[in-house]
Formats: structure tokens, C-alpha cells, sequence
């Protein structure tokens, strides 16, 4: 799998949550719509047997990664006592959710003065002005409508409801980890399909002008890997279950993802799908053979009734990492 560098900024504001596997799923519709419906099947074939055509990673702020889903000791950071002192210095750890890139060269055990908060990447980006968070939110409120009457109705009629919209700072960019298999899908479709959904918008509210972003430049990628790396870290949510891994150095977050369909499906059948068990991103998952491909989890299907061949993106991006205690 080759890895594509991808620089996007976003233009507004955005009400889903940038994540690889709801990426994923947009990248599908938007293959389809420049590519055509035959282009889309052809490149999904194999997808649920371990052969992606492309995995998608988290959108990632500039220089760092996401901090390891792991216990603290194992990145070198002292247990804590019961003291006050300690009960603050544990809430300040809670907000370090970010590692600096340059710590993928040394063990995992050395990773504690690599933990930053956002107050510290906005600093360290230089953002400008005293900057406690990438983002800003916004409470906005709606009402549906009654389209035959035009008005909100009255009792049971009146249902309001209210969006969280976040504004990312103007002046950040984002980075985008592409893994694409250059035999199934050329890097040019793949940055016009990453453009196509830029320019149509991501997640909830897309049509409402929500989810906007442009590219701003990319670059092939072979990532760094150490060479007593034994361990791998996922830079997207992945369904690592019944495959090969060591579970007493394995540590991650499980999440539910409750999904929908998009684009034309969203409003055609049922749009709801199964609900998956995922583990969340930055999971830290170690293999009993360190696998050649720079990704890792597997399709899922199964998912939906009303569209049969809907597949979810259980592949994550990986960076490796050095675990100790690990046999060898």
C-alpha cells in the first residue's frame, strides 16, 4: 500500500466529527459520482477478505499524533498517589490528547515529555493569541416545519432541536494519511475524490453549506519505522477482533458507531445501519509478526438491509512503535 501526505483547511464549520471511517464511507459515494458505480464495485472487490483499496486516517492537526490509548506507565509517566498535588496533576494529564510526531523515535517508555494539551499545540503551531482550543463551538437551534402549512405546528408538532457546530481556527491545517493500494485506485482519483468531498462537504449538514475544506498541497509518504518496532498505533477507529495480536500488550477504547447511510441513501429505504463495536483511535495493538502493510483491522459487511454490499472501513493507518517488555 503506498501512503499519500495530504494537506486540507478547513472553511467552515463543521458539525460531524472528522473521523477516517465516516471518511471512508464518503470517499465510497464520491468514487462513485466521479468514477462512475462500476469503478466503485471494482475497487471494493476483496474489501471484506483484507484487500482495502484505500484506508483513511482521523484528520490530524500539523506535527503530532494521538496520544496511546495505553495505561501511563507504559509511556514512562510515575503512578500517582492520593495527594491533591496528584489529583491535579491527573486531570492535567486527562488533556494531554496529543503526542509530538518526533517521539516515534524513541521507545513508548519515553513518551511523557512528548504529551501536549491544546493549549500547548496552539502554542506550538503558532495560531496566535491565547489559544486554550483548536476549535470553537456553537449551540445553533432549529425547528422542524410542517412543508404543506409552512409553519412549525403546535403541540406535538413543535419539535426543536439544536446543532453543535464546530469552527476550527482560520489559520490551521489539517493533515490526512491516505493508504491506497496503487494497483486498484490510481493517487490522482484518490485526491479527486478527497477534493469531491471537500467541495460537497462532510457529514451532518453538508447541504447547509457544513463540512467544507480545501486542499492545500500533498505528498507521497513512506513512513519511518524503528527498527525494534514491535507494536502498532492506529490513527483511525478499527475492528481489530479475531486477529493475530498479543492481548496482554494490547490497550484501546472501544466505541459504538450507530451509522447511516449518506448521499442519495440517506433519504431512499432505510438510512440507519447496524451498530458496530469498534476500538477508537490510537489504540495501541501489538501483533504476534509484525505485519508488512502500514495498516491493520478489517472490512466490515453485513450492515445494512436496505443496501446489501454496504461495507464500514474496520482498516486503521498504523505508525510503529516500540513497546518494551514485549518477547521478542
Amino acid at each position: 500500500m503506498e501512503t499519500l501526505k495530504i494537506s486540507i483547511k478547513p472553511q467552515g464549520a463543521f458539525v460531524t466529527a472528522l473521523r477516517g471511517d465516516t471518511l471512508f464511507g464518503q470517499f465510497c459515494w464520491a468514487l462513485r459520482h466521479t468514477q462512475g458505480e462500476s469503478a466503485l464495485i471494482q475497487a471494493l472487490e476483496g474489501y471484506q477478505g483484507g484487500s482495502p483499496f484505500a484506508v483513511i486516517a482521523d484528520p490530524l492537526p500539523q506535527g503530532v499524533i494521538p496520544r496511546p490509548a495505553c495505561p501511563p506507565h507504559l509511556m514512562g509517566i510515575d503512578s500517582f498517589n492520593n495527594s491533591p498535588e496528584s489529583a491535579m496533576q491527573r486531570k492535567a494529564l486527562k488533556q494531554k490528547k496529543w503526542v509530538e510526531e518526533c517521539a516515534l523515535a524513541k521507545p513508548l517508555k519515553q513518551w511523557q515529555t512528548h504529551l501536549m494539551d491544546e493549549t500547548q499545540l496552539a502554542q506550538r503551531l503558532d495560531l496566535g493569541g491565547p489559544l486554550t482550543s483548536l476549535t470553537t463551538q456553537q449551540t445553533r437551534y432549529h425547528n422542524s416545519l410542517n412543508r404543506k402549512t409552512g409553519s412549525t405546528g403546535q403541540g406535538e408538532g413543535f419539535a426543536p432541536f439544536s446543532r453543535q457546530l464546530n469552527w476550527y481556527h482560520p489559520s490551521l491545517s489539517l493533515e490526512l494519511y491516505v493508504c491506497y493500494n496503487a494497483q486498484k485506485i490510481a493517487a490522482a482519483d484518490v485526491l479527486e475524490a478527497i477534493e469531491y468531498i471537500g467541495h460537497t462537504g462532510y457529514g451532518k449538514e453538508a447541504s447547509n453549506g457544513a463540512g467544507k475544506f480545501t486542499l492545500q498541497k500533498h505528498a507521497a509518504l513512506t513512513p519511518a519505522k524503528h527498527t525494534q518496532a514491535n507494536s502498532l498505533l492506529t490513527l483511525a477507529p478499527s475492528a481489530p477482533q479475531g486477529q493475530s495480536w498479543q492481548p496482554a500488550h494490547c490497550y484501546y477504547k472501544t466505541q459504538t458507531h450507530f451509522g447511516r447511510h449518506g448521499d442519495l441513501a440517506a433519504i431512499q429505504g432505510q438510512p440507519f445501519k447496524n451498530p458496530i463495536l469498534l476500538a477508537a483511535t490510537g489504540a495501541v495493538l501489538c501483533p504476534t509478526t509484525m505485519p508488512i502493510e502500514n495498516y491493520c483491522g478489517q472490512g466490515l459487511g453485513g450492515l445494512s438491509k436496505s443496501i446489501v454490499g454496504t461495507v464500514h472501513q474496520g482498516y486503521a493507518p498504523t505508525l510503529a512503535i516500540v513497546q518494551e517488555g514485549v518477547a521478542a
